[in-house]
């Protein structure tokens, strides 16, 4: 039994804008942001797992830290880790991927302790989807956006 006293669930709003690389995205300023998020959350955890939707994004964040521990949502799904860092890409008019809440679920239920969910919360709510939901309910239960 762990004694963790850490905010079990943070949204990390970030102004980035996706990038499209072949049939995939990527978020330089979620990668940043995703790298200090890993980086603050070491000092607590050694099972830190990064999970993005999106291949392009984790071919940079390995570029940028061959040490991560990154996976696809896919591939990381019926596994899970102490702390997990969801980063969500994109920022446009629409979410992709997170369009079915069933990968959403499966994001959000692989940390044990900690969960940051990084992304651009202004794009989250622009259509209805499962994202746009999940800003809502952190606001209606004071869950930490920050």
């Amino acid at each position: 039994n762990h004694n963790i006293d850490i905010e079990p669930i943070i949204i990390i709003n970030v102004d980035g804008n996706e990038i499209k690389v072949n049939t995939s995205y990527d978020n330089k300023e979620e990668n940043n942001k995703v790298i200090e998020t890993v980086n603050t959350l070491k000092s607590t955890f050694t099972d830190i797992v990064v999970i993005s939707p999106y291949t392009a994004q984790c071919s940079t964040l390995r570029k940028l830290d061959p040490t991560l521990n990154i996976h696809t949502l896919d591939s990381f799904q019926g596994r899970e880790a102490d702390a997990v860092i969801l980063t969500t890409v994109r920022t446009g008019d629409t979410i992709g991927f997170w369009d079915d809440f069933r990968r959403l679920n499966v994001g959000m239920t692989r940390a044990k302790h900690a969960l940051r969910i990084i992304g651009k919360t202004s794009s989250w709510t622009i259509n209805d989807n499962p994202l746009k939901n999940l800003f809502y309910y952190a606001l209606e239960n004071n869950i930490n956006i920050s």
